[in-house]
């Protein structure tokens, strides 16, 4: 069911950015992450892809977000990680 539900939010995100009077729009899929995994959950976001919807180009990202960090740290990793990402 898992899955399902991921796919679908897959197929929703383009959809909805395409309502957008921009020619460029990016859209982000986020996640929880438990701050159990540790570095995982500091790592940059797990896959960006550039689509066609419409007339418009459609960036979209999707990521895990941690519920908390392993310490400082890890906090700054993932803060530099999603301002490289977010970029345009």
């Amino acid at each position: 069911m898992t899955r399902d539900a991921h796919r679908a939010d897959v197929h929703q995100a383009p959809a909805y950015a395409s309502l957008a009077e921009n020619d460029e729009v990016s859209t982000v899929l986020a996640y929880p992450v438990s701050s159990r995994d540790g570095d995982s959950a500091t790592a940059a976001p797990a896959g960006i892809a550039d689509l066609a919807a419409g007339r418009r180009r459609v960036r979209l990202i999707l990521a895990g977000l941690p519920f908390g960090f392993p310490g400082p740290a890890g906090r700054d990793r993932a803060l530099a990680a999603w301002e490289r990402t977010l970029r345009p």
